[in-house]
């Protein structure tokens, strides 16, 4: 098994580095950088800004993710969606030591434990809890996954199939649309 150190990515956001693969895990840049390529570029709201006034409507509280954000926004964040990492690191030590291991990507989910869900913040709506223990029961029992069947986008069109689950590949880099009830205003 190898160390890990902290490193400084370049917009000073802290990573993890193995000097045994010489890796960060995470992007060397930093997560500032990630927020601009994944969601500011993408949604051209620099090209937006330009004009003569811009208008965001958030009209709900937020869902952390990635880390429990109700530690910064504890009057807005509802919950959070954690990545426990352990569970794949644990994984892959064991695949190791049993020789097993072959390099593939790993897709761990909730069954896993590689995908938790915080606690509900005290301010949610009573019947809230029993609604996402109720979904939480059926993801883990794999009567539901939310990337199952036909979904209609936001555009009018269709994805994915009756009956299949979105393949991998698309689910990971694939999706460039949104779902049905996102509007989009210009």
């Amino acid at each position: 098994m190898t160390d890990f150190y902290p490193y400084f990515t370049h917009d000073g956001s802290v990573g993890l580095y193995s000097p045994q693969f010489n890796d960060i895990y995470h992007s060397a840049t930093g997560a500032l950088t990630e927020a601009y390529e994944k969601f500011i570029y993408p949604s051209d709201i620099e090209n937006l800004m330009s004009k003569e006034s811009i208008k965001v409507l958030d009209i709900c509280y937020g869902i952390g993710y990635n880390s429990d954000m109700s530690k910064e926004t504890p009057k807005s964040c509802l919950c959070s969606v954690i990545w426990n990492w352990s569970a794949y690191y644990t994984s892959a030590v064991k695949s190791i030591i049993d020789g097993t291991w072959d390099g593939s990507n790993y897709y761990g989910g909730m069954s896993e434990g590689l995908v938790e869900i915080t606690d509900l913040a005290d301010f949610c709506v009573k019947g809230t809890q029993e609604k996402v223990d109720e979904a939480s029961s059926l993801i883990l029992s794999g009567k539901f996954n939310v990337f199952d069947g036909v979904m209609q986008t936001n555009d009018g069109k269709t994805v994915g199939e009756a009956g299949k689950t979105l393949d991998d590949a698309t689910i990971t880099g694939g999706i460039n649309w949104y779902y049905k009830n996102v509007v989009v205003e210009e």
